[in-house]
């Protein structure tokens, strides 16, 4: 390759590119730049004065002056000459406004010491000067396709890449500023001699974003680029020394392969805050690679990848003869992966397989399940416009064909595409979400045994969480057949299924020359290319295919090339809007619609928004022989061929217009879809957002949010929710109270879900003052509930009470079963810290009327937290056979109700009353089964801990250690103190068993401590008591210890081993103590029969009168524990 326009000396080859038709000819100064006219929208008509036909950009008649009818360059509208405003769209009319952003190169010349000069010269000598140095400039920027904009008297500022896009536009400006340096230095030689003038030239380049408008009046319209790019160009141009050239850091990181400069440092150039590093241009450098920075995203011919198609297919017939596969395609974009699993899914199409596509989406990462609503059309067949009877029809009876029970999956895969079923009414999001993966499971497994399948999922590294959560659960859940599952993603993405057995990666490489050279023929059809056109394309691409691809595409665009043209392109941004260029501007304003509304869209909106009337056909089939479009997803279904298409179309937008199309995109989604917005609600709340239009993006964000919690997809509820919300608090949000409260109560829920309480508890006391305007309101319990329930799970008793107490009163005020139902279960909670009979009496009855309310309502959550609450109170009271049955009530609610959630808290939590009774084994199975059923990231955290409690007395302390401090440092920075009991409790008693005794005893020490602290005495209770049992065990003088126990544990052995029972006794005589006063019928128990242990030789009869006290007690825990210890102390004092 080579740069254009170089002296034709032989020391540059050239691209020869035929120019486009209207194209200005090389030399024409000044007035060949492109006409700024081209930029503002309006479209010519007929003048209703004389009947002239003017062309396109007139605003007056061409023969009589009269004001011509204003085309709206937003829809097409005809208006009247003097309208402000247009009648179809009500978009402003204003000629001094029309503009786009553009990437383009500045580049800014004058003479040194013009003044002088022209003093020295007088005004005709500096006329004839300047006229010399106009002809220079001018005919060097035209030449290398630039725009001179402006004559600033003493020299020129000149765009490259606007109002024409450039491909190449930094290396352009580079190439005519030096060559206008050689030309203006024999220019100043001459005049030198001639006149003694010193006619020397500086220049500064400067590459990055303006606005590039026409600007001015109905008399007056100019081009004008704006923006920190252009002045910056102007203040390098005052810093170069004579003769020489000034480049930005910007554009020397676009030229840096294809130019030799001087690295000058930062200077602080007048204007900026910050120093800026600037390079002194030297010279162009010969055959470079010019476009090592500039490989872009692209669908590329498939060439030279047989090797990975043939390794595709093979995994293919893998799938058929039953051995299922998960393939990653990855690699750079623009390296041809869509393009090879296209290969693949026609071979697979044609030979009778089935395959079902999903795409992921940049925007589309927080909504749920996004791909797989593609998935579920295809597989069922429904169509875009089917009405709701349809779908379910549709579905119900392929559902049949697949021998799948239809209550299992109809009422999900509905509500996946925004039908709603009223099996779903009163669910809980959660439930519905984990539904929904087994029931897109269920289809998936099920058509893979009906023929061979090939799921394909693209653009994976922009997968919602919903969806990656799916495929890992489809890909572990067993049972499936002929299944090929090919996924598309850039390097950076790791699936979290990488690690499977079936899993697989091909990676796609830089194509070799020969293949380049192929594709750059293969876009150019049968035209012919010279070859060393060819030569410099390959150069160019660096192995990347798309930069072939586009190139070919343009040339073929352009015609073959024969004399004086382009260079090679640098920058796919450049590339794109130079193609784009070329359309007029019906083909461009329907591109920009299409832009706004996204990589995939519908000709019907786009058309009903650009305002295309009954030419949306023809521009879109245009547009797909352009091959900026590609047909997707039925009729009306369209796609840009590359997402970066889309953005660079959509990146040259200003952003009031870009408000603009995003309100009208909503707005017509509204229209067209009125029926079926709820299918709509993501997009309609991206649009409303994206238009700044506050009161629809709250509306919408709400419910996009919802739809998320309803399939428990957590982070795209939260991310939807925080957007309202702060739409909401802005001016013309229109949010009320309620809508307010609404939106806080959803989003609490999603901090619950995330175990986030301290977020939870902030969120909704950040919101209070709002929440109690709503007054006596249902909304108001709702959320102080939750407000009481969150500091309950921090352990913050004392504001759990008083938010409780207030969503009581205010619940049985306005007569609200549901509201008092969860206020009893929230002051549950509360009120574990309570202590005395009547503590536990007022607990024991909150949870009754919380459990009666939950069953008349079929409220499972409401049951089973309630239930689990009363649970925890039995099991601080060491009450451990009447907890186990309230665990196993929650187990048994939860199978009932097919809640997986509830069934794991049912597990781990007979788990940990179980382990505490001493059936460590069982407690350890329920334990991880507990891990595998539960979805809910708090179910797992609480069945960990049991976890580690039950291996740490199996005898694995080591590993139940290892569980135990991660819990716990997720429970401390989760704030989620209330579970912290039970792993404190099982850490101390790890760390003796690990065989650090005084660390163990130090660490159960503090904790009876904290929780003493945090008022909680029953707490500190289990944990002085299991203190007692270490003491009590090494009373016993370690007899059944290692020598290296012995050893790493000497001195503590020496200065607490012989106090150990006297040590022993006075933890369980101060348990005992506390027990009686706080009504712990089990811990009492337990505390009596270690004592009467300790009694027994000293004091028999004391330790009999205390037995005979456990005895009694024992019928009220109920514990096979205590059962057990009874029996060893029966046996010990000779009792019957």
């Amino acid at each position: 390759g080579g740069i254009p326009g170089r002296a034709e000396d032989g020391t540059a080859t050239r691209l020869a590119i035929r120019r486009s038709r209207g194209s200005p000819p090389p030399g024409a100064g000044v007035a060949s730049s492109p006409d700024p006219g081209r930029l503002i929208r309006d479209v010519g008509a007929p003048c209703r004065a004389c009947g002239r036909d003017n062309g396109p950009g007139r605003r007056f008649c061409a023969t009589c002056g009269a004001p011509l009818a204003r085309p709206c360059a937003a829809c097409g509208f005809t208006n009247e000459p003097d309208d402000a405003f247009c009648g179809g769209c009500g978009a402003a009319l204003d000629a001094g406004t029309t503009a786009e952003r553009r990437q383009v190169t500045v580049l800014f010349a004058d003479l040194k010491g013009y003044t002088p000069l022209s003093e020295r010269l007088g005004e005709e000598g500096a006329w004839r000067l300047m006229d010399r140095v106009y002809k220079v400039m001018i005919g060097v920027v035209d030449r290398f396709g630039g725009t001179v904009q402006e004559l600033t008297g003493d020299g020129i500022l000149a765009l490259f890449g606007a109002p024409r896009a450039l491909e190449d536009a930094p290396l352009r400006a580079c190439a005519a500023a030096l060559a206008i340096q050689e030309e203006m230095r024999a220019v100043s030689e001459r005049l030198q001699a001639e006149q003694g003038v010193d006619a020397r030239a500086r220049i500064g380049v400067s590459t990055g974003p303006v606005v590039v408008a026409s600007v001015g009046t109905e008399t007056r319209v100019e081009l004008k680029a704006i923006g920190d790019t252009v002045n910056v160009a102007a203040r390098l141009e005052a810093m170069a020394p004579p003769g020489g050239v000034l480049v930005s850091d910007a554009t020397h990181a676009l030229v840096a392969g294809a130019v030799e400069a001087v690295d000058l440092g930062l200077h602080q150039v007048k204007g900026k805050s910050a120093p800026l590093r600037v390079h002194r241009l030297a010279r162009l450098r010969e055959g470079a690679d010019r476009f090592a920075r500039s490989r872009r995203l692209g669908l590329t011919p498939l060439v030279g990848r047989s090797a990975e198609l043939q390794a595709l297919h093979g995994f293919w017939q893998d799938a058929c003869a039953g051995r299922w596969r998960v393939v990653h395609v990855a690699g750079e974009p623009g390296i041809g992966k869509t393009r090879a699993v296209h290969e693949l899914s026609e071979r697979v199409a044609g030979s009778g397989g089935l395959v079902l596509a999903g795409h992921c989406a940049a925007t589309g990462t927080t909504t749920a399940f996004l791909p797989f609503v593609e998935v579920v059309r295809q597989a069922f067949r429904v169509g875009a416009e089917d009405g709701a009877a349809a779908v379910a029809g549709t579905i119900g009876r392929g559902l049949a064909v697949l021998g799948i029970e239809e209550p299992r999956a109809l009422p999900y895969l509905l509500n996946l595409l925004g039908v709603e079923h009223e099996a779903l009414r009163g669910l809980d999001g959660e439930i519905i979400g984990v539904h929904t993966r087994e029931a897109l499971g269920a289809v998936i497994t099920a058509r893979s045994r009906l023929s061979p399948l090939l799921l394909v999922l693209d653009d994976v590294h922009w997968i919602d969480r919903a969806s990656e959560q799916l495929v890992e659960q489809l890909l572990g859940s067993g049972g499936l057949a002929r299944l090929l599952v090919v996924c598309t993603q850039r390097p950076q993405y790791r699936a979290p299924w990488a690690r499977r057995a079936e899993y697989a990666e091909i990676r796609l490489d830089a194509l070799p020359r020969e293949a380049l050279a192929e594709v750059l023929r293969r876009c150019v059809g049968e035209a012919r290319v010279a070859d060393d056109v060819v030569r410099g394309v390959v150069d160019a691409a660096g192995g990347n295919p798309l930069f072939a691809e586009e190139l070919g595409r343009y040339l073929a665009e352009q015609g073959a090339p024969t004399g004086s043209g382009l260079p090679v392109p640098s920058s796919l941004q450049g590339l794109v809007m130079a193609r784009v260029d070329q359309l007029d501007d019906l083909h461009r304003r329907a591109l920009q619609v299409a832009a706004v509304v996204g990589r995939r869209f519908r000709l019907g909106l786009v058309a009903r928004v650009a305002g295309l009337d009954g030419r949306a056909a023809s521009i879109v089939r245009a547009l797909e022989d352009a091959e900026l479009v590609t047909r997707d997803d039925g009729d009306d279904g369209y796609a840009f061929r590359h997402v970066l298409v889309q953005e660079a179309i959509y990146q040259s937008l200003l952003t009031d217009r870009r408000r603009e199309l995003h309100r009208r995109v909503g707005q017509a989604i509204e229209r067209q879809y009125a029926g079926r917005l709820a299918e709509w609600v993501d997009e309609l709340a991206h649009h409303f957002d994206q238009a700044d239009d506050p009161a629809r993006a709250v509306t919408y964000l709400r419910r996009a949010g919802e739809r998320s919690l309803r399939v428990y997809a957590l982070e795209e509820a939260d991310d939807r929710f925080r957007r309202a919300m702060a739409r909401a608090e802005q001016p013309g949000g229109d949010a009320g109270d309620a809508e307010v409260a609404g939106i806080v109560l959803r989003w609490a829920h999603v901090h619950y879900y995330r175990r986030d309480f301290r977020g939870q508890a902030e969120l909704v006391e950040r919101y209070l003052p709002r929440i109690d305007a709503l007054g006596a309101s249902r909304l108001r319990a709702l959320l102080l509930f939750w407000l009481g329930f969150a500091y309950a799970m921090r352990w913050r008793l004392e504001p759990a009470r008083r938010h409780g107490e207030q969503a009581l009163a205010l619940a049985e005020a306005i007569g609200d079963e549901e509201c008092i139902g969860y206020a009893c279960m929230g002051l549950l909670y509360a009120g574990l810290g309570e202590s005395g009979a009547a503590g536990r009496r007022r607990v024991e009855a909150l949870a009754a009327r919380a459990v009666d309310i939950a069953a008349r309502r079929n409220d499972v959550y409401l049951g089973s937290k309630a239930l689990w609450g009363r649970a925890f109170d039995r099991l601080l009271a060491g009450c451990l056979g009447p907890a186990l049955a309230d665990t196993r009530a929650v187990l048994e609610m939860g199978r009932a109700a097919g809640d997986p959630r509830t069934i794991a808290m049912g597990l781990w939590g007979t788990a940990t009353i179980s382990n505490l009774d001493g059936r460590h084994e069982e407690a350890l199975d329920l334990a991880e089964e507990a891990l595998r059923v539960s979805p809910d990231p708090l179910d797992r955290m609480t069945a960990l801990a049991a976890k580690g409690g039950a291996l740490t007395m199996l005898g694995r302390p080591d590993e139940g250690l290892a569980i135990l401090d991660e819990v716990r440092r997720d429970i401390v920075e989760r704030d989620f103190l209330s579970v912290l009991p039970g792993v404190d409790g099982y850490r101390g008693l790890a760390l003796v068993m690990c065989g650090r005794l005084a660390e163990g005893t130090a660490w159960l020490e503090s904790s009876v401590r904290r929780f003493l602290d945090w008022g909680t005495p029953r707490s500190a209770n289990l944990q002085r008591m299991l203190l007692g049992e270490i003491y009590l065990e090494a009373s016993r003088g370690g007899r059944r210890a290692s020598l290296g126990f012995l050893a790493r544990n000497a001195g503590w052995l020496l200065t607490r081993g012989p106090f150990a029972r006297r040590r022993a006794r006075a933890c369980f005589e101060a348990a005992a103590r506390a027990a009686r006063e706080t009504a712990s019928e089990g811990v009492l128990a337990w505390a009596l029969v270690d004592l009467a242990v300790l009694d027994a030789r000293p004091r028999p009869e004391e330790a009999r009168r205390r037995l005979d006290e456990a005895e009694r007690l024992a019928p009220v825990a109920a514990g096979a524990l205590l059962e057990r210890k009874l029996a060893e102390a029966r046996a010990l004092l000779g009792a019957p």
